[in-house]
């Protein structure tokens, strides 16, 4: 069963490669990674472009500022089949996380 992650990105350079990293290094390997850039001014989207080029299980969503609750809402609409959940840029999940779903 496929999982998707959404998480929104908001100038979050300092963070966001551990954050995107823990995602993509789970045990459970069936995932898709739904980056949303909120109209970051840092190196945020040019961050999640470098890793939605490396890794077929990432899904880019630039859009203009409007909020973490819209971006959010946003990364629903690429929810595919499965379970959906959400990450902040500034979070740090453990490997064996999505592992008992």
């Amino acid at each position: 069963m496929k999982i998707n992650i959404v998480l929104p990105v908001y100038n979050a350079e300092k963070f966001l490669k551990r954050s995107i990293e823990c995602v993509l290094n789970q045990t459970y390997r069936d995932i898709n990674l739904i980056l949303i850039d909120d109209g970051s001014k840092d190196t945020s989207l040019y961050i999640c472009k470098k890793y939605a080029q490396a890794d077929d299980r990432i899904t880019l969503v630039h859009q203009d500022n409007s909020g973490v609750s819209v971006a959010r809402n946003k990364g629903l609409e690429y929810v595919n089949d499965g379970y959906f959940t959400f990450l902040d840029a500034d979070d740090y999940i453990d490997t064996e996380y999505l592992a008992n779903v």
